[in-house]
């Protein structure tokens, strides 16, 4: 399998990120967010003029603000790659709790291993799991880099956000649906020439997707792509990610069991 590739594009696309403390605001510039056109009755039609293109960084500093505003949320995301008719995932859940200042993030790679984190403002602590082998530790501020606290910041995928609706991805507005039981904006692109990574030549790649649903308050509910690279030897390789932001204002961070058998 041609992992090289295949990193390549996941950080193009912006997935992977370094670490930063709950709530660590960037230094991003802060234009006035984008506002949803509203009907006569008051309810959101659709987060984007159909005759203007929607600006990648008023979406992302949008979405960003509502979400920290609320207090809480909570973040799933997959990530999985195929090839040769294997299918390798990595499964990510990040609960975030900004008035508390507490959060929890548990990885499961490909069911292999399992990492779990849960900080405080004061400790983290890591539970991580490999065949059946438990180990559990915990560091205090300052944190030392073995032990860092979850990234409540990344988990916005601000950047991600960004870069698709940036200029990186034309993107179609597809009209409206419903997603978990609210309407959202639907926004779409198919095939390779919607996309243009700045960084990236993607020569091999034969199929490329993505899909985002923005709703009433600029929130960025769920954004998935899927990328297929065919190389001259016959391999074939599907790298899909699907990002998606559910209980925001309702998510409440419990603090684990396990956090108890951590060694002082």
């Amino acid at each position: 399998m041609r992992w090289t590739a295949a990193l390549v594009v996941v950080l193009v696309m912006g997935t992977v990120a370094g670490c930063a403390g709950i709530g660590d605001d960037d230094e991003r510039s802060t234009p006035s967010p984008a506002s949803p056109t509203e009907t006569p009755d008051g309810s959101a039609e659709s987060v984007a003029d159909p005759d203007e293109e929607v600006d990648g960084e008023q979406l992302a500093v949008s979405h960003g603000e509502t979400v920290r505003d609320s207090g809480s949320f909570t973040v799933t995301s997959t990530l999985s790659i195929e090839s040769d008719g294997e299918r390798t995932t990595l499964h990510t859940e990040t609960q975030v709790d900004l008035d508390a200042e507490t959060a929890y993030e548990r990885v499961d790679a490909h069911g292999q291993s399992v990492t779990e984190r849960y900080t405080t403002p004061e400790t983290t602590y890591v539970r991580t799991e490999i065949d059946d082998h438990e180990t559990i530790d915990r560091a205090e501020e300052p944190f030392d880099g073995e032990i860092e606290p979850v990234d409540g910041e990344d988990a916005l995928y601000e950047d991600t956000i960004e870069q698709v609706f940036g200029g990186e991805v034309d993107l179609t507005e597809e009209g409206t649906t419903t997603h978990d039981g609210d309407e959202v904006t639907v926004f779409e692109a198919e095939g390779v020439e919607t996309w243009n990574p700045p960084e990236y030549d993607p020569e091999e790649v034969t199929d490329f997707e993505v899909q985002v649903f923005v709703d009433a308050d600029g929130i960025v509910r769920l954004l998935s792509y899927e990328i297929t690279e065919e190389y001259d030897d016959g391999e074939r390789m599907t790298i899909s990610m699907t990002i998606e932001i559910e209980n925001v204002g309702e998510t409440t961070v419990e603090t684990p069991e396990w956090t108890q058998a951590a060694t002082e």
